[in-house]
């Protein structure tokens, strides 16, 4: 990370965002709380491999969970971050649809032990407690740097939110672990706009309709991958290679993300709700 975040500046706790193009579709629900570390702890899976995996030392835990549906797939990630640097703990994907796969990492100085689970044939509606091809290992990834903080995808939304980044000509970087690889991603405020948004706002049990144009912060940011790794295998919340974000300048939630998506081209994926507290 570039700089110490401030958990206290996250005010969301769900967001709803969603996009349609031309018979492309795609909506994503994303949660954020903050939980005792002895909680998130609980909740870590014990490898059965040997490794030095990263262990919180912080008293609370950052949970963010992104339940989505994109190109016929349905799926529910969940993972755990250190609320200071974003560095991720452990991670746990579950996918049903087209492809229906479990996939768990619990992550080490160098990469992870990566857990998985598929159906075998007939075992495709049964809940993937009962799936038998299974298969366990720990894998190093491509770009890992020693002893620096690594993030998941999603946690970019958490990092934005966390950060001072409040007027144009403002940066940091964050390295992103997504497919395997390790991506340093340069996160700038690009210029304070007028956007046009059409959404839900609720507090304290109150919801505002909000619409028509507000103060946005318009962010770039922009995947540096390893060395020959193409750009474009970086992946959020179903959008590829280099990303624009507008978020409420005060309220720190995303307005709007814009990048491009295999076969549909360019697609924004706008904020439909948000929820403000616990």
């Amino acid at each position: 990370m570039g700089q110490e975040l401030d958990p206290d500046r996250v005010q969301w706790s769900k967001i709803t965002m969603s996009a349609k193009k031309m018979g492309f579709s795609t909506s994503s629900d994303i949660f954020f709380e903050r939980i005792p570390v002895a909680q998130g702890q609980k909740e870590f899976l014990k490898p059965d491999k040997e490794g030095a995996y990263l262990e919180p030392s912080r008293p609370e835990l950052a949970v963010m969970r992104v339940v989505s549906s994109l190109l016929g797939r349905d799926s529910d990630t969940k993972f755990w971050l250190d609320p200071q640097d974003a560095t991720v703990f452990q991670r746990i994907l579950i996918e049903t649809g087209k492809r229906p796969r479990y996939k768990a990492y619990r992550f080490s100085e160098t990469g992870a032990w990566e857990y998985r689970k598929n159906p075998v044939e007939g075992e495709e509606k049964q809940p993937h407690e009962s799936w038998t091809n299974i298969r366990s290992e720990v894998d190093s990834y491509t770009g890992w740097p020693d002893g620096k903080p690594v993030t998941e995808s999603a946690g970019l939304f958490y990092i934005v939110a966390a950060s001072s980044l409040d007027k144009a000509g403002d940066s940091t970087q964050a390295l992103v672990v997504s497919k395997e690889q390790v991506y340093s991603i340069d996160i700038r405020v690009k210029k304070l706009e007028q956007l046009k948004v059409d959404f839900s706002r609720t507090e304290n049990g109150k919801t505002t309709a909000i619409k028509g144009p507000i103060t946005a912060l318009h962010l770039t940011m922009e995947p540096i991958p390893p060395e020959g790794v193409d750009p474009k295998d970086f992946k959020l919340i179903g959008l590829e290679g280099a990303i624009d974000l507008w978020i409420d300048k005060d309220g720190r939630y995303p307005l709007q993300v814009e990048g491009k998506v295999p076969y549909a081209g360019k697609v924004k994926i706008r904020l439909k709700k948000v929820e403000i507290g616990s």
